[in-house]
């Protein structure tokens, strides 16, 4: 991919390669209260369309901070489809690597209440199909990325196991830096297999690593992912900030508090900059930092799109 510098950001930009799902969220925030069945509610805010998914949110908020991104994965041949693509595309993502499936396209319906948190309804659509990704995702085409990001793992059966372990491993020799976030897994069994050693970047959120290790406490989780072959791990903790571990440092990063009006994305977003800071050589504890302020930026918006920060956005929530 050709290097190019974008006005703004001030740098130039990094290659990434994104893998993970694509969904178009449809999103209303409700009022505080029941909403029994066979009524009408008034919701508190406008009811919006952004882009959704954690690959999809993940790739437009690396192109926003400036990164040349590129996204694989699979989508329909509806309206949602066709509004996701067409939102990517506007906002710096190269799809060439995406491919259209006839039927519906993957879509969630987001419920949030601000004083709680929030609920999805989710149609998986052409996302279940993500599987061999041999002749998509092949060695020339890897040949040209600094950093590669697998994202929503337990929501693409098909990447289970040996599918991405392959990517991880050919991503290696190519001296790719490798990032896996999971999402959360409704079946329950959270089986990773040896996958955790074969990346550099493990993420999860506290409840996911609950999940995946058994244990409650985010000290006994990164130990557990640690010894599991994970050589960083790094928890996402929502207003509570983000907890990093590696083979020298064990670290909790307080978040600055913000005035909240959705989070949906927010850990995409949080991944993307998370990424931009190891790509510029920070420290995994700056890097947690910036990116945990970029999550905190994005909780102040509603709407994927409308939240993206840029990285001078960062840096002004970095100050604050």
């Amino acid at each position: 991919m050709k290097k190019k510098t974008v006005t703004g950001n001030s740098r130039t930009n990094t290659d990434l390669l994104v893998i993970g799902n694509i969904v178009c969220d449809v999103i209303a925030s409700i009022k505080p209260g029941t909403h029994p069945w066979g009524t009408l509610s008034h919701v508190g805010e406008p009811i919006t369309v952004s882009v959704g998914g954690n690959g999809s949110i993940a790739a437009m908020a690396a192109a926003k901070l400036g990164m040349n991104v590129k996204i694989t994965g699979k989508i329909g041949n509806d309206m949602f489809a066709d509004f996701v693509i067409s939102e990517m595309r506007k906002g710096g993502v190269n799809c060439d690597l995406v491919e259209r499936l006839d039927g519906p396209g993957s879509a969630t319906f987001v419920l949030t209440d601000p004083s709680k948190d929030r609920t999805f309804f989710h149609h998986a659509g052409p996302n279940e199909y993500l599987r061999d990704l041999d002749g998509i995702i092949d060695d020339d085409l890897l040949e040209g990325f600094d950093a590669l990001l697998v994202t929503s793992y337990f929501l693409l059966p098909g990447l289970d196991g040996p599918v991405a372990m392959d990517i991880m491993k050919r991503a290696r020799t190519k001296g790719i830096k490798k990032f896996l976030d999971v999402s959360w897994d409704e079946s329950g069994k959270w089986k990773l297999d040896e996958v955790l050693e074969h990346v550099d970047y493990f993420i999860c959120n506290l409840d996911e690593g609950r999940g995946i290790t058994g244990c409650e406490d985010v000290h006994e989780i990164s130990e557990d992912l640690l010894a599991r072959g994970a050589p960083a791990v790094i928890i996402k903790m929502g207003n509570m900030g983000v907890f990093v571990a590696d083979n020298s440092i064990r670290k909790h990063i307080p978040v600055n508090e913000v005035v909240t009006k959705e989070t949906t994305g927010c850990g995409d977003i949080f991944n993307a900059a998370f990424i931009q800071g190891i790509l510029e050589k920070k420290t995994l504890v700056e890097s947690a930092r910036f990116a945990s302020a970029a999550g905190a930026y994005a909780a102040q918006f509603l709407g994927t799109v409308n939240s993206l920060p840029t990285i001078n956005d960062i840096r002004r929530q970095l100050a604050e």
